[in-house]
């Protein structure tokens, strides 16, 4: 069985956020904000099979009391291995955070063009 391609939702990501036929719709931000949302989780299973090949991560084993959430445990694992990908993960998971849960803040072009090319540089890293 073959494994999907993380790197494809990254591909999703762009076509969101720059495909005329999405941008000109009345639910252009809606295509924005799943290009966050792509883009963020792109970056983080990549991550993910990076961590795990490279460094043989497991979540069980580097779960803590204070640090729980999966998303959560890989950044700060990176953070002790790999603190430039863990630093741009976790400010890619605060842009994927206000797109999916806080519809009073506006995402637009610029906020997605960041995205992208933070998931870009965590993947030519990863």
């Amino acid at each position: 069985m073959t494994m999907f391609n993380w790197r494809h939702y990254l591909e999703v990501a762009e076509e969101n956020a720059t495909n005329p036929d999405f941008l000109r719709k009345e639910s252009k931000e809606g295509y924005l904000r799943c290009a966050i949302s792509r883009a963020y989780y792109a970056a983080f299973n990549c991550s993910l099979e990076y961590a795990k090949q490279t460094y043989a991560y497991d979540y069980i084993s580097e779960k803590t009391s204070k640090i729980s959430g999966t998303h959560e445990v890989l950044i700060d694992f990176l953070r002790r291995k790999e603190d430039k990908v863990s630093y741009s993960l976790k400010t890619l998971k605060g842009l994927r955070i206000s797109s999916d849960y806080k519809g009073e803040h506006r995402i637009d072009e610029d906020a997605v063009a960041k995205g992208v090319k933070i998931a870009e540089e965590i993947l030519e890293k990863v």
